[in-house]
This record gives structure tokens, C-alpha cells and sequence, in this order.
């Protein structure tokens, strides 16, 4: 796969923690940069959270904190 040259700008503490995860890991900085950009960009491709999640309004406040006596006879005929 071809690659393309870029330039990226770290702090300097950034930077010798990453040479020394480098020389850990015996790989080499780059490589290290290419697979978290890689890693990153495959998170945002993966699909959020349901978005009705956390929407609901049940009025019952303590609903978290007592989950199991709220659900008591739920699905029961």
C-alpha cells in the first residue's frame, strides 16, 4: 500500500514517551502513529449508541438505584 508523507506536530513530553514505546514495543515511531490513526479512524466508523438511549423520561428517580424492585412481576402472565 502506498504511503503518503505527512507531518505531525507533538509536544516534547509526547514525543520521548512515544521513542520510548517505540524501543519498548521495537517498533518504530511511525509505526506506532500509523496504528493509532488506524485504530482511530476505525472507532469512528463503528456505529453509536442507540440513539433513543437515555431519552426517556420515566419520572421515577431512584429507578437506577432500585432497578430490581421497580422490574418485580415484569413479564409475569
Amino acid at each position: 500500500m502506498a504511503k503518503v508523507r505527512t507531518t505531525v506536530y507533538l509536544d516534547d513530553a509526547d514525543y520521548r514517551r512515544l521513542k520510548l514505546l517505540a524501543e519498548r514495543e521495537g517498533r518504530s515511531a511511525a509505526e506506532l502513529i500509523r496504528a493509532a490513526v488506524r485504530a482511530r479512524l476505525e472507532d469512528s466508523d463503528a456505529p453509536g449508541a442507540p440513539r433513543s438511549m437515555g431519552l426517556g423520561h420515566s419520572g421515577v428517580r431512584d429507578l437506577g438505584t432500585r432497578s430490581e424492585e421497580h422490574l418485580d412481576g415484569f413479564g409475569e402472565s
